[in-house]
């Protein structure tokens, strides 16, 4: 991997864990499950075909 920062790999190791970090949000919240995204998943769906006009 070419790495042209001071700091080098770890540098851009060390900003991909605290990218993934900051995505996951609070950890004292639990992470979603497949089950909770599949259930509201057409409600999300309406919304946004609603906000677009595009019933």
């Amino acid at each position: 991997m070419y790495v042209a920062v001071k700091g080098g790999e770890t540098a851009i190791e060390n900003a991909h864990r605290l990218l993934d970090a900051r995505r996951r949000g609070n950890p004292d919240i639990p992470a979603l499950t497949l089950e909770q995204i599949a259930g509201q998943l057409a409600l999300a769906v309406d919304r946004v075909m609603a906000e677009g006009s595009l019933y």
